[in-house]
């Protein structure tokens, strides 16, 4: 499935949950956000540098600053990724995420699709550190 549908459809769940969710909605849709964000980053990896597709989610993640040209996405995308294995790992004595949480996680996932969908990887810190004497 891809990152996109995998987003329409926790936005659906966030929204319109069936009844027999209930608090476990927001957990649902994190577990949703997570496999979009697993797809995109293996689509963009798949793309950019496929040999990145199966080095470890820690070593992807360092990485990612140099190939997406955008530092403070790369952060948000390393936050969203920690945030979304915190979520994923429930523990009972652990609160569910909110809606809103999980809304901004949708919104750094989306951001990402969306650059990985205009494939606009630019390698300028690493040309910048090249050329720096």
């Amino acid at each position: 499935m891809e990152a996109n549908e995998l987003l329409v459809m926790a936005r659906s769940v966030l929204i319109d949950a069936p009844r027999q969710l209930g608090a476990d909605r927001t957990l649902a849709a994190a577990l949703l956000v997570r496999q979009a964000m697993e797809a995109a980053l293996d689509s963009w990896w798949a793309t950019i540098l496929p040999a990145m597709v199966d080095a470890t989610d820690r070593a992807q993640q360092v990485t990612l600053p140099f190939y997406v040209g955008d530092t403070a996405l790369a952060g948000d995308i390393t936050w969203a990724w920690a945030r979304l294995s915190a979520t994923c790992h429930h523990h009972a004595y652990d609160l569910p995420p909110t809606n809103a949480e999980i809304e901004s996680l949708i919104d750094v996932v989306n951001k990402f699709v969306e650059l990985r969908a205009g494939l606009a990887p630019t390698c300028s810190n690493l040309t910048e550190r090249e050329s720096t004497p």
